[in-house]
């Protein structure tokens, strides 16, 4: 009866002291964010930005149960594209949909992945396929009229773009 005791109270001890370090790692993730998205600080130091990358993916490995890990997932593959990791953005996107299937923007990370295949990488042929999942899957979602938008336009260049926008100004006067 006495290690029974003994084990509960260490199970509730370990408990807390868990709680209290994922208390504390998001709070200091929401403190870099505060600081990296200040609209004073101007551009963005590469320092900060792999911090801020670390601390997202780090949480994420520590606390893989917590809703906020997915959160931050995509945070940081917002983050990394738009810096031009784009290995690394395709990477996040693909995890998030693996390991957080009821995310609430997973339908959002294929679609992300189709549009940096097409507009980063320049790869119209894995673009294609991303969107053709994307329509099976979430033929419905706000996005799939952009979605078939980019496949009716998919490898057209400039140019082509214009002059077809041209036409269909035009006939439609």
């Amino acid at each position: 009866m006495k290690n029974t005791l003994i084990i509960s109270f260490m199970a509730v001890v370990l408990m807390t002291s868990c709680a209290s370090e994922q208390r504390k790692a998001q709070k200091e993730i929401l403190s870099m964010e505060k600081e990296l998205f200040n609209e004073e600080a101007g551009l963005l130091s590469a320092d900060q930005t792999n911090n801020i990358l670390d601390a997202y993916m780090d949480y994420a490995d520590q606390y893989p149960d917590d809703t906020m890990s997915a959160e931050f997932l995509f945070r940081a593959s917002d983050i990394s594209m738009n810096m031009g990791n784009f290995a690394l953005s395709l990477n996040l996107l693909s995890r998030i949909q693996k390991d957080y299937p009821e995310y609430s923007k997973v339908s959002q990370c294929l679609f992300l992945q189709g549009f940096v295949w097409e507009n980063y990488i320049g790869n119209t042929e894995k673009a294609r396929e991303i969107y053709n999942r994307f329509l099976e899957l979430y033929p419905d979602h706000d996005f799939a009229d952009d979605v078939k938008l980019s496949l009716d336009n998919l490898g057209k260049t400039p140019e082509e773009l214009i002059r077809m926008f041209e036409e269909n100004a035009q006939s439609e006067q």
